[in-house]
């Protein structure tokens, strides 16, 4: 028995392929593909238990395919897993009629694995069997076990709901954490980066501080220099007129002498020459006369001494100026240079600070400019992953009711053939608005919505099988069941409006 089954494609996300080793009373083989949200997976580990014993724990192939050999008469668990995805397994009961026992029967199946956030905690809505598999006695070959396979499904996407807004959220978190990761990192670049300002500038101004201080102790010693040789100079000017007013003096003093002895001599002589009272009168008159003259003499002496003394003090306090003058210019010009250094300095410390405010405003813009885009570009992924995954979903519904139509429509030796998947629609001149149907026929219940309008009419199907499948159309599209349930409350709320 060749034929090949297909099942629900069920959430999961690891190819593999191994082969156990068949046995020589036949097998199961199962054929099937491991996923990721649709997407071929590999490396991902399979383990294959009969009852509770591990018999093969293999990783998948690149390809994602598999193909495993069951011994029948027992029972397996299939478990695919792989780090960071959710972990899915599958029981399948190889017991067999015994005039089976010696075939090959082969069964194909896809499983698509999910992701899970890190904090995920194992769930039974997640780890417990997605479907189980066993012989069907009445199509004489393997099938699932439809009504606890659209449970599991419907458990399974609401899990998946869940593990999609942790992920989000965890994701969203660690987005967030790394933001504010690198604010501090920033935040402390700058935080060193003025402290490394702040320590140059303070030896800036300890420099300063020095140099100020330096200059201070020249300008003082220069200011003793000058002070100094002021007194020098002023020492060395009374000291040379006191020398002149000496010498002076002692001229003036040998010239008085040289008169008195000469005039002595004279005097001598005149007495010889004439009487006593004559030379004495005369005597008197020359020295009145001489008396006169020394007193003219000394009065001009000391003016003469005054007048020497005071062209020193004067050319001592010409210097003295002429010093004091020159130190002063020297500060001056020090203090325009000291003045024009600092303007320079002040400026280029101005533009500098510009500068870098100016850097980091760029930077700020640039980083800002970087984050709105890694922003957009994190947005648009994630909608358009959503809207692949509701794609997937929709094309995934579509084909599962391709499947499960084909399979309805299969023929089969034990059963007749199936009747046509819609029924034909007869107008029976049905009144505008809504009018709802029931038909039974022997596989099926048949439950119709008509819709009439003045120009229209509209059909929407809900075809519920004895076996368990159902179907939603709409005249002749087929719809997935929120679609169908959609249409249906949009019609009825326009009509009540």
């Amino acid at each position: 028995m060749n034929k090949i089954k297909y099942i629900f494609s069920i959430l999961f996300s690891l190819f593999t392929f191994f082969t156990v080793q068949a046995q020589p009373a036949g097998a199961l083989e199962v054929l099937g593909s491991v996923m990721e949200d649709g997407e071929i997976l590999e490396s991902a580990n399979i383990k294959v238990y009969r009852g509770n014993e591990l018999v093969e724990n293999l990783l998948t192939a690149a390809n994602g395919k598999f193909i495993i050999n069951l011994e029948l008469q027992t029972t397996y668990t299939l478990e695919f897993a792989k780090d960071g995805l959710a972990t899915k397994s599958v029981s399948i009961d190889t017991k067999v009629p015994k005039e089976e026992e010696n075939e090959i029967i082969p069964y194909k199946f896809k499983i698509d694995l999910f992701k899970i956030p890190e904090s995920y905690v194992p769930d039974d809505k997640i780890e417990k069997p997605v479907t189980r598999i066993a012989y069907n006695d009445q199509i004489g070959d393997f099938d699932y076990d439809v009504q606890y396979t659209r449970q599991r499904q419907q458990e399974i996407e609401f899990a998946k709901k869940e593990m999609a807004s942790k992920l989000l959220a965890e994701e969203k978190a660690k987005r967030d954490a790394e933001a504010r990761a690198k604010a501090d990192s920033i935040a402390k670049a700058q935080a060193e980066l003025k402290a490394k300002q702040e320590a140059e500038e303070k030896a800036k101004q300890e420099a300063l501080a020095a140099a100020a201080f330096k200059k201070q102790q020249e300008d003082e010693a220069r200011r003793k220099q000058v002070e100094e040789e002021q007194a020098r100079l002023k020492a060395e000017a009374e000291l040379k007129a006191k020398e002149e007013a000496e010498e002076k003096a002692r001229l003036a003093a040998e010239a008085k002498a040289k008169r008195e002895a000469e005039e002595v001599a004279r005097l001598e002589a005149l007495r010889v020459q004439d009487s006593i009272k004559k030379a004495e009168d005369a005597e008197r008159a020359r020295l009145a006369e001489l008396k006169a003259k020394e007193d003219a003499e000394e009065k001009a002496r000391l003016a003469a001494e005054a007048k020497a003394k005071r062209e020193a003090e004067e050319v001592a306090r010409l210097e003295a100026l002429r010093v004091q003058d020159s130190i002063k210019k020297a500060e001056d010009a020090e203090r325009a240079r000291l003045a024009e250094l600092k303007a320079k300095e002040d400026a280029e410390e101005k533009a500098r600070l510009a500068a870098e405010a100016k850097a980091k405003r760029d930077a700020e813009e640039a980083e800002q400019v970087r984050l709105a885009e890694l922003k957009a570009k994190q947005e648009a992924e994630e909608r358009a992953r959503i809207e692949a995954e509701a794609k997937a979903r929709r094309e995934a519904e579509i084909q599962a009711q391709k499947d499960a139509l084909a399979k309805m429509n299969a023929p089969d030796k034990n059963k007749k053939e199936a009747n046509t998947m819609i029924p034909v629609f007869v107008d029976r001149n049905y009144p505008e608005g809504i009018t709802e149907e029931t038909e039974n026929e022997s596989n099926r219940t048949i439950y119709k919505t008509i819709v009439k309008r003045s120009t229209t009419t509209d059909v929407f199907y809900k075809l519920v099988y004895n076996w368990g499948g159902v179907y939603y159309f709409k005249n002749e599209l087929s719809l997935t069941e929120a679609t169908y349930l959609t249409e249906i409350k949009n019609v009825k709320n326009q009509l009540k409006n």
